[in-house]
C-alpha cells in the first residue's frame, strides 16, 4: 500500500484498539458500580429479614404466654435457630467495613439480649403450666419495647448509612454509564470519520495512479508515432492528431516559438487559425510571453468558427 493510504489504516486500526480498551475500562467500571449497588440493597434486604425474624422471636412468645401451649413458639423456635445464619450473612456483606460490622456486632448484642429475656419468661410460663392465666405486667411490657426499640435502632443506623452510601453508589453507576455512552459515541464517531479518510487517501492515491499510468501510456504511444526524422508539418500533425484523441478536444493547433515570434506548423479543425502570431499577441501569444499554460473556460459560442 502507499505510504498514505497504510497509514490512514493504521490510524484506523489504533483508533479501534483505543475504543476497546475505553469500552473495556468504561463497562468496567460500570460493573463495579452495579456491584456495589447490588452489594448495598442485599446488605439492606438482610438488616429487614433480621429485623422481620426479630420481630417473630416476640409474637411467638407472646403467644405462649398467653395461652401456655407449645404449639404458639412454633414462629419464636423458627426464629431463634435463623437468627444466627442470618447475622453470619450479614457479616460476609459488612466484612472490611469495620463501620458497619460494628454496627452488626451491636444489633446482635440487643437481638440476644432480648431473646434471653424472651426465654426467661417463656421458661417461667412454662413452670406455671397452660391452666394457669398469665398477663405481662406494664412494666415487662415496656421493658420488651425498649429491647425491641433498641434492635430497631440498630438496624436504623445500618440502613441509613448504607442508604447514603447507595445514593452515591447510584450517582457512580450513572456517571460510569454515561462515560460508558460518551465513550463509545466518540470512538465510534472517530472510527466513522478514520475510515472515511481513509477511503479518501485510497480514492486520491488511485486516481494519481491512474493518472501517472494515463501519462505514461501516453508518452509510449506518442513516441511511437513520433519515431523517425518527419518534417515539421508532418510532425505537427500526427501530434495534434494523438493528443486530439486522447483528450477529446475538438480543435487544436500548433505553433513553433521563432525570434520574431510563433509560427503555425499543425492544425486540427482549425485551418482558420492564424499562420504566425507576435509575442504577447492574444491568449497564445500571452501564453508563448509567459512560458506557461493558460486554461480558459466558458468560451461563448461562435468563438471558434
Amino acid at each position: 500500500l502507499p505510504p498514505r493510504v497504510l497509514l490512514a489504516f493504521l490510524a484506523a486500526l489504533l483508533a479501534v484498539l483505543t475504543l476497546a480498551i475505553f469500552s473495556w475500562r468504561s463497562l468496567q467500571e460500570r460493573s463495579e458500580s452495579a456491584e456495589r449497588v447490588k452489594h448495598s440493597t442485599a446488605l439492606l434486604a438482610g438488616v429487614e429479614k433480621v429485623l422481620s425474624t426479630t420481630k417473630d422471636l416476640e409474637t411467638g412468645q407472646r403467644g405462649f404466654l398467653l395461652t401456655g401451649q407449645e404449639q404458639f413458639l412454633e414462629p419464636y423456635n423458627a426464629a431463634n435457630s435463623e437468627l444466627p445464619t442470618q447475622f453470619d450473612a450479614l457479616r460476609r456483606l459488612v466484612s472490611g467495613d469495620a463501620t458497619q460490622a460494628a454496627s452488626v456486632d451491636a444489633m446482635q448484642r440487643e437481638v440476644v439480649r432480648l431473646r434471653d429475656l424472651l426465654a426467661t419468661r417463656i421458661e417461667a410460663r412454662r413452670q406455671l403450666g397452660a391452666e394457669v392465666n398469665f398477663a405481662l405486667s406494664t412494666a415487662q411490657a415496656t421493658q420488651t419495647k425498649q429491647d425491641m426499640d433498641r434492635v430497631r435502632a440498630q438496624a436504623l443506623a445500618i440502613e441509613q448509612l448504607q442508604g447514603q452510601r447507595m445514593l452515591v453508589e447510584e450517582q457512580q453507576w450513572q456517571e460510569a454509564a454515561r462515560y460508558s455512552f460518551a465513550v463509545q459515541l466518540f470512538g465510534v464517531t472517530a472510527l466513522v470519520l478514520l475510515i472515511a479518510l481513509a477511503m479518501f487517501v485510497a480514492a486520491r492515491e488511485h486516481r494519481t495512479r491512474e493518472a501517472e499510468a494515463w501519462l505514461r501510456d501516453g508518452q509510449a504511444a506518442l513516441g511511437e508515432r513520433l519515431q523517425g526524422d518527419p518534417r515539421l508539418d508532418v510532425l505537427g500533425e500526427k501530434v495534434l492528431e494523438f493528443l486530439v484523441q486522447a483528450t477529446g478536444a475538438v480543435r487544436a493547433t500548433a505553433y513553433a516559438v521563432e525570434a520574431d515570434g510563433l509560427e503555425r506548423f499543425g492544425a486540427w479543425a482549425a485551418d482558420d487559425a492564424p499562420p504566425s502570431i507576435a509575442r504577447g499577441e492574444g491568449i497564445v501569444g500571452q501564453a508563448a510571453g509567459r512560458a506557461k499554460p493558460l486554461h480558459v473556460k466558458e468560451i461563448p459560442p461562435g468563438y471558434f468558427p
